[in-house]
């Protein structure tokens, strides 16, 4: 079964009121646009610095360290998108012998305890870039990038996943005690 199929029969057993999904809303949607907007970047940063070196015998100087950027940004800013739409991958070993019920609440502890640890590593993150800015940290290369500017995709990131989480719990707690199937791992 597909996930639109599974959203679809989740949709026709859910009353007026209850949300089916945590919902892909703007912010999820920005962060969608980001990554795609940072993947094209580090593809024409590559490009640029493969013909360049290949035809005329130069570089850019800066590939490396804003695919590095990028990356990290990609990484962190996608988080939360992936979180609303499902893309995590799971292991269902113990899930898969559990109950409808049981998976439901068991997937309910799971995401509390992930809102737990993703707020602790937001805040260590934010004291990781602060402490760049506050020292005046700089890429050490020629362009000397101030530090906590990519450095603060990390805990942006992280605190938009903690925003998803939260979004996810309050459906999945109002999909349980309609006597429905969690969103985040409860049968759909």
């Amino acid at each position: 079964m597909s996930v639109e199929e599974a959203r679809e029969e989740i949709a026709s057993e859910v009353g007026p009121g209850v949300p089916t999904t945590p919902l892909e809303g703007w912010m999820e949607k920005i962060c969608a646009w980001a990554c795609g907007l940072a993947l094209i970047a580090t593809l024409v940063i590559t490009t640029i610095e493969v013909v360049g070196r290949s035809l005329f015998h130069f570089s850019l100087q800066i590939s490396d360290d804003f695919g590095g950027y990028l990356l990290v940004g990609m990484t962190f800013i996608s988080l939360a998108y992936c979180q609303v739409t499902n893309a995590f991958h799971k292991i269902e070993l113990v899930q898969g012998r559990m109950a409808r019920r049981g998976r439901a609440i068991l997937s309910l502890v799971f995401l509390f305890v992930s809102i737990a640890f993703v707020a602790l590593v937001t805040y260590y993150l934010t004291l990781f870039a602060w402490d760049s800015w506050k020292s005046g940290a700089t890429a050490p290369s020629y362009i000397e990038v101030p530090m906590w500017i990519p450095q603060s995709t990390m805990p942006l990131g992280m605190a938009l996943l903690l925003i998803s989480l939260i979004k996810t719990a309050i459906v999945d707690i109002r999909r349980l005690r309609a006597g429905l199937p969690t969103y985040s791992g409860g049968g759909h």
